[in-house]
């Protein structure tokens, strides 16, 4: 049964702009970070091109993740069918579950879109990556889709909150002026909106990360996650929907 509502909340964006927000994500940051890559130096290599992407990724995931979670949780208000929606013989928890799921499908589509053109662009005007590369590039995609989505029910609950066109929109832009402020503190590894490009560079560049660090990383995550995903649960089943 919740299977099927998440495939019935997929159908929902078939003809949306989400899918290409995705694709076009994607393919534009891949394409970015070739081009500073090959203008920057004369060879260019997969190690600086998956690094100038993976950063670039992060950042353009902060904004479209938080613009198409806004569409998700907040599209029923801006189109009046919310009303429609709560008549379904299902609970509003699983209903906002389906919601939460149907994101976490999103975030892993955005970096595989990433992945896919990296691999085509590298392949094209670099060569051939080796395998051990390939398989950390693939371990710390998941990892750092992960981490945006950590993000989405912070997202949820203030796109309930207020039930604005531009929510999302400014909450995209604060997460990434969040960013912009934290990126260089010393412990901004524990910010979520800096953490998944401070693990490109002590996870995939220097492999200095510790144990200690990743201890500290899931503790902030699962506070983060646990604490937003409830309220905006609660919310979302008792606010009145007619508002």
């Amino acid at each position: 049964m919740f299977l099927n509502l998440i495939y019935t909340e997929l159908i929902k964006y078939k003809r949306t702009p989400v899918f290409w927000m995705i694709a076009i994500g994607g393919v534009l940051t891949a394409g970015t970070a070739m081009l500073l890559v090959t203008s920057e130096k004369a060879v260019a290599t997969w190690d600086g091109f998956t690094v100038a992407g993976m950063n670039g990724i992060n950042l353009v995931a902060l904004f479209i993740v938080a613009v198409m979670t806004g569409y998700v949780i907040s599209g029923e208000y801006q189109q009046s069918t919310i009303g429609i929606l709560f008549t379904y013989p299902v609970s509003k928890i699983k209903l906002f579950m389906s919601k939460q799921a149907v994101m976490l499908i999103f975030c892993i589509s955005l970096y595989i879109s990433f992945l896919v053109s990296a691999f085509l662009f590298g392949i094209v005007f670099i060569g051939i990556p080796e395998w051990k590369l390939i398989l950390k590039l693939l371990r710390l995609i998941f990892i750092m889709a992960g981490l945006n989505f950590v993000l989405v029910p912070l997202t949820s609950l203030i796109c309930l909150l207020v039930k604005s066109a531009g929510t999302s929109i400014f909450t995209g832009m604060g997460y990434f002026i969040s960013y912009m402020c934290f990126i260089n503190m010393k412990n901004s590894l524990f910010i979520l909106t800096c953490t998944p490009n401070k693990l490109v560079d002590n996870y995939f560049v220097t492999e200095s990360i510790g144990r200690g660090d990743v201890k500290g990383i899931l503790a902030v995550s699962a506070a983060v996650f646990v604490t937003s995903a409830l309220i905006s649960a609660v919310y979302y089943s008792r606010h009145d929907v007619y508002k």
